[in-house]
């Protein structure tokens, strides 16, 4: 017997978490929500925050797998299809208001679990100081190992 899960059941849980995504950010004004947008991640979310407007990437990766920080490399290393420029590290990198949202099904290990956000959500970015250079060196060795 497989545990191995589906097309369609990777799809309907995306469809989840982007619901719940939109729920969260009910509060937040000004929101728009795009599923599947041409070139982005699996949906995009603009809002204000304290009257900034902002962009948040979503990426969703429904595993069995643990995440490690290899995992979150891949997805930072995640470009458009069809196109060599242009990945989610790259746009984030870009713009100072644009975020991303990885939501994974998988259990992170220590390494991906300080990428973990807080409980319940809270629309902030992590603070320069939460990834020492030492491991911002090893995930950005990852990433390029990635191209």
């Amino acid at each position: 017997m497989s545990i191995e899960v589906t097309g369609p059941e990777k799809y309907d849980f995306q469809d989840h978490v982007c619901l719940l995504a939109m729920l969260r950010f009910r509060e937040l004004t000004d929101l728009q929500a795009f599923i599947e947008p041409t070139g982005l991640e699996d949906a995009l979310f603009r809002v204000s925050n304290a009257g900034v407007p902002i962009e948040i990437e979503l990426q969703v990766k429904g595993s069995q797998a643990e995440i490690t920080q290899n995992s979150i490399a891949e997805c930072l290393a995640h470009f458009p299809p069809k196109r060599a420029e242009g990945s989610l590290l790259e746009r984030l990198l870009d713009s100072e208001r644009r975020y991303a949202l990885l939501t994974v099904s998988g259990r992170c290990n220590d390494d991906a679990s300080r990428f973990c956000g807080s409980n319940p959500w809270r629309l902030v970015a992590h603070s320069p100081k939460f990834l020492p250079i030492k491991e911002a060196k090893a995930l950005l060795a990852e990433i390029s190992r990635q191209h």
